[in-house]
This record gives structure tokens, sequence and C-alpha cells, in this order.
């Protein structure tokens, strides 16, 4: 059960047989599939905080019953009961997870970058690929956005990994460098973002963690780290194709116009307007919310009724799904 809810989630965009998603919907249906097993045990315990996602996924599928419009709104519902199911198989099985399936994604991801980068198309195995131009490789996702975000979840999983010391330190520093150079490959700014922020979330656990014990050894991770952070940025400002990279770009223009590239890059706004146009519909709707796939129907009232800090960076979208990028 673990290891096959697992092993799809790590392979979330590959399809034999052509949808409408980006992320496929393979992992959740076996999940959804092997989830009354944890239900008709006689002693099914749970965290606290995991019963709340599960009220709040219970919720999504009742709006979503009571109003099932469009592929827009099961999406939306999928994104709901995703986080709670995934959440819950994680946290009862994750002790009989083998690690070796981990080790064999992050190859193969590479694997797919590199032929990708040498001119072989992997394009068969994906419902949508949308790269080209100054956008990087997308490995085995939709687009290089995709890849990135995929290649930060396994920064994650190989410290998770490494923690709980499913494999030796060498195979764990192995990893690392083998997953930074993915996140080059995929030239995106959301990669430069997200891999920033976490070596940086990193750095800051060791400085909480270590503060009453601040050791040469805590000094020189955090160093390590900060020096990680940093040589990324500078390829990025340096070096071709990385400098005229989407990333590249970015980068730049944020050494350049510093917190005013939030509103003058378009795509940025686009994803930062989405973000706070469905945050203020918590407030508008007053916590009950609009419905499940109706974001094209009510952003427009919403971006007029906004306070102006939000109508700063928002606009009146027509699009009919929130593209925050922070699922």
């Amino acid at each position: 059960i673990a290891n096959g809810v697992f092993i799809l989630s790590l392979f979330p965009y590959i399809s034999p047989i052509r949808t409408p998603f980006d992320t496929q919907p393979y992992a959740l249906i076996w999940a959804l599939l092997v989830l009354p097993i944890f239900f008709t045990k006689r002693r099914f315990t749970m965290p606290r905080p995991l019963f709340l996602i599960g009220i709040v996924a219970a919720f999504a599928v009742a709006v979503y019953l009571l109003n099932p419009t469009g592929l827009a709104a099961l999406r939306s519902l999928a994104g709901y009961v995703s986080i709670f199911v995934f959440a819950l198989i994680a946290y009862k099985t994750y002790h009989f997870v083998d690690s070796r399936i981990f080790l064999f994604a992050v190859a193969a991801w590479f694997i797919a970058a590199i032929a990708e980068t040498l001119g072989f198309s992997l394009a068969w195995l994906l419902p949508d690929v949308r790269t080209g131009g100054i956008r990087g490789v997308t490995g085995l996702a939709s687009e290089p956005a995709h890849y990135a975000r995929i290649i930060v979840l396994f920064l994650i999983l190989n410290d998770f990994f490494h923690t709980e010391r499913r494999y030796s330190k060498s195979t764990y520093i192995i990893v690392v460098p083998v997953l930074i150079a993915q996140a080059l490959m995929s030239k995106s700014g959301m990669g430069i973002f997200l891999t920033s922020v976490f070596f940086l979330m990193k750095g800051m656990s060791f400085i909480i963690f270590y503060q009453r014990k601040f050791s040469l050894h805590a000094i020189t991770r955090v160093l390590m780290l900060t020096i990680a952070i940093v040589s990324i940025i500078l390829l990025f400002l340096n070096v071709e194709p990385l400098k005229s990279s989407r990333g590249g770009q970015l980068v730049s223009g944020f050494m350049e116009q510093g917190f005013h590239l939030l509103y003058k890059d378009k795509s940025i706004r686009d994803r930062l307007g989405h973000l706070l146009l469905s945050s203020y519909s918590i407030v508008a709707s007053k916590g009950l919310g609009f419905g499940l796939g109706t974001f094209s129907e009510h952003a427009a009232g919403l971006y007029y009724s906004s306070p102006e800090w939000i109508s700063l960076y928002a606009a009146p979208y027509s699009k009919d799904r929130i593209m925050s990028c922070v699922g």
C-alpha cells in the first residue's frame, strides 16, 4: 500500500493516456481505494491537525456535491481531498516506505532531464508539455516550474530519509548535488525561489535548534547552506544559458528592481494576484467560500471590492482556476 501510493506520487505527471490534467489522478485513485483499510481497524487514530484537515476535505466534498459544476470544480475538489488522504496514508505507513524507490525516482528524473537536454523528447509520456525558448527542460513534468517543485519535494524527502537513517550519509550527500543540478536545468524562476527558500529554512532550523550549543559543526552547516544559495544566484546572473533563461531574467530583475518586480513582471503578478484574490475571498464570503471551480465568476467582483494593497497586484482575471503555484 505505502510503496504503491509513494511511487505514483513521485511521478505525478506521467500518464499512459491523454487527460485534461497536469497532475494525474492515479496516486489519489489508488490512495482512495486503500483508505478504507485504515478506517476499518479497531484502534483507528490520527493527530488532531490531521483531523482538522479532514474536516476541510469533508466540507469541500459537501460543497462539490451541492454544486458539481465542471472540470475546474473537480480539480479543486481533488486538491482538497489529496491533502488529507496523502497526509493520512503517509502518517500511517511511512515506516514501510522503501527508500530505494525514492533513489530510483531521483535517477529517473535526472536521466529524463539529460535525455531532453540532448534532444530526446519524452513528451509521449506526458499529456501536455509546455516549454521552449528561454525556458529549461521539464524532465518528467509538464513544464519547468512543475519540474522545479518536484525537485524541492525531493530535497525534503532526501532530508527525511537521511534523518530516519534509511540510507547512508554518503548517499544523502550524492543526492543533494544531483537535485540541485536538476533545479538548474529547469531554468525556472520558481525553481530558484523554492530552492533558495529550502536552503534558507534549513539554515534557520540549524540556528534555532543549535543556538544553545552553537558548535563549529552548526556554524559550518549554516555557512555551507549560505554558499549554496549565493552560488545558485550567481550562476543565474553570470553563466549562459542560465543568464538568459526565465530564472536568470527574474534574478537580474529582482537585483535591479527589488520588490517592484512583483507587480512589474506579468507572470509573477498573475500568480500573486490569484493568491491574494483567492485569500480575500475567504473574507468576502464570510468564511464559506464561493464554491469550487468558480474563480472566473467571482474574480472581477473580488478585485473591485478588495483593499488597495490587493488590487495593486491583482487584476480582474477570467481564468477558470487559481494559478498561484502554492499547491
